[in-house]
């Protein structure tokens, strides 16, 4: 696996104008480059000239090489909005991104329409970007949109992706997990769970060993994943559902203490089939071998939990303190199967030894735990006095870590890096 460094920052970069920018995923290639998705307004210039919005938000992917050098980057769009939300690559470095538009998007192949706000999601070949193929799917009517948060793929190249449907305007939404054909965007098989109008959203998936998928989020109400009704304990609980390549539902584990939020964020695998789970709860949450206690049952703690296939629990571990919220946002196992989290956080946050003090606002803080226990192996904290929130964390095939986020102000990295105005981007790539 290689040795363990301390995740010192080997190179930061910023995107972005006076005007708000925002950032999806992140995924790396075979060849350690790293793509990047999200939206923009006004102009943004990944090192190649400014790609210029056309009014509103337009999509944008971006690809650099290892070093953080341009590769290339296109953008999307109308004067309506279009942002993509997920990012992953493929057994032949071809890129897949997925997200939402209105009006008109075309990635080189002829234009995808939608009358109300519709999913898109496109193939573009990893050398220069060009569409291999684009697909748009509607909701169930024009006033329903389909929100992709995650994006993985299988052995075989065909695409998964976890999301929901947003129902009416917002009434209500379901979680929503889709396998789409790798040569075409055509939907092979989708698994939803609808139930009686209250919400669910899944925002982590991964791929098991047999191109089955695990998938995370939260639900309310009450719902069958697939084991017969399960009743939500009041606030958001925690889901965690695996489905066979077919779609078929093989397990759920549900997660709630009665009155509080516990809501997963992020999922990945390691070698040996177990999943690392993160996202953020309050009060109680138990895995099975006792619980895990929020410090203050009104504040949000960070959880990150190792499980084995079936569920059960292999360790889990919670940062926080009683003073302000701290949040899990993306988990990556790495290729020694330690377990790198990121999120953002208020007041302090301890990992191991380390007590991270916020400068105020949230601020961001990135981690590697021990995959074994999940003891804290290092852990950063950055940012200024204004809000740093989201972020989205990959490795590569060297273990090296890119960590990508939207931020205001500054970013103090070993080169500070300024934001030009509301939310700026910034991708880092750090040590293993």
């Amino acid at each position: 696996g290689g040795p363990i460094l301390n995740g010192n920052v080997v190179w930061a970069k910023r995107y972005g104008d006076a005007n708000e920018d925002v950032r999806g995923e992140v995924a790396t290639d075979s060849l350690g480059n790293v793509v990047m998705v999200g939206g923009f307004q006004g102009n943004i210039d990944f090192g190649n000239g400014n790609l210029i919005s056309q009014g509103g938000y337009d999509a944008y992917v971006a690809k650099l090489d290892t070093n953080g050098n341009f590769l290339w980057a296109k953008r999307y769009g109308d004067a309506t909005g279009q942002v993509a939300y997920a990012v992953t690559v493929d057994q032949g470095d071809d890129v897949i991104v997925a997200g939402r538009f209105q009006g008109k998007i075309n990635f080189g192949g002829g234009a995808l329409e939608t009358q109300g706000v519709a999913m898109f999601v496109a193939k573009l070949d990893g050398a220069n970007g060009n569409e291999v193929w684009a697909v748009a799917y509607d909701g169930p009517t024009p006033n329903d949109e389909v929100i992709p948060w995650d994006l993985e793929v299988d052995s075989k190249k065909d695409i998964l992706m976890g999301g929901h449907i947003l129902y009416d305007v917002g009434t209500h939404k379901d979680a929503i997990v889709a396998k789409l054909d790798e040569s075409n965007g055509a939907v092979l098989w989708t698994q939803g769970w609808t139930q009686d109008g209250a919400n669910q959203d899944i925002y982590g998936i991964a791929v098991t060993a047999t191109d089955g998928v695990l998938a995370t989020g939260y639900f309310y109400g009450t719902v069958d994943f697939g084991k017969g009704q399960v009743v939500n304990s009041a606030g958001a609980d925690l889901m965690l559902l695996r489905l066979d390549a077919q779609g078929a539902p093989t397990g759920a584990s549900t997660y709630g203490d009665g009155s509080s939020e516990i809501v997963g964020l992020g999922i990945d695998t390691d070698s040996g089939g177990n999943l690392a789970v993160v996202g953020s709860f309050q009060g109680s949450l138990d895995f099975g071998g006792g619980a895990l206690n929020s410090a203050n049952n009104a504040m949000f703690d960070v959880f990150v939990a190792k499980l084995d296939n079936n569920f059960a629990e292999l360790w889990r571990v919670g940062f926080g303190d009683n003073v302000a919220g701290q949040y899990g946002r993306s988990v990556v196992v790495d290729g020694a199967d330690d377990v790198v989290i990121c999120g953002d956080f208020e007041s302090t946050i301890k990992f191991g030894n380390t007590t991270h003090t916020s400068k105020g606002d949230l601020d961001h803080y990135i981690a590697k735990l021990k995959g074994v226990d999940g003891g804290a192996l290092w852990s950063h904290r950055f940012g200024d006095s204004s809000l740093q929130q989201f972020a989205s964390v990959t490795v590569d095939g060297n273990n090296n870590i890119f960590w990508a986020d939207n931020f205001t102000d500054k970013m103090d990295f070993p080169i500070t890096l300024k934001s030009m105005g509301l939310t700026d981007v910034f991708i880092a790539k750090l040590q293993p």
